[in-house]
């Protein structure tokens, strides 16, 4: 997940995640909507991305990492611009299914397994 994600501007957030989904066919819609819930997203599901802050682009990138159920995740910068509540929720989350999270902050790798 990188420090600036970028979606498609027309599309809405749910639109982005399952677009994504479909070309690799890893999530379904229920993960989608999951990984949307996850991150505190799931009410802005159907905004257009380009209607996003900056907190909410960095709630998708890490929606999109979730919902593909992926053993290890690579974040730069990942929590910028996001409430601290969904950092929380997110972290919790991470650890309660054990995926192997390397996060990138102010030029230090900071692993949290």
């Amino acid at each position: 997940v990188i420090e600036q994600p970028s979606f498609i501007n027309d599309l809405t957030g749910l639109e982005n995640l399952k677009l994504l989904a479909s070309i690799r066919n890893v999530a379904t819609e229920r993960d989608i909507v999951e990984s949307l819930e996850i991150v505190n997203l799931k009410d802005d599901m159907n905004k257009k991305y380009s209607k996003y802050s900056l907190g909410m682009r960095q709630k998708l990138s890490i929606a999109q990492a979730i919902m593909e159920h992926q053993k290890v995740i690579l974040l730069d910068e990942p929590f910028n611009g996001i409430d601290r509540q969904s950092v929380v929720a997110i972290k919790e989350y991470l650890k309660k299914v054990k995926i192997i999270l390397l996060f990138i902050k102010y030029n230090a790798i900071i692993y949290l397994g």
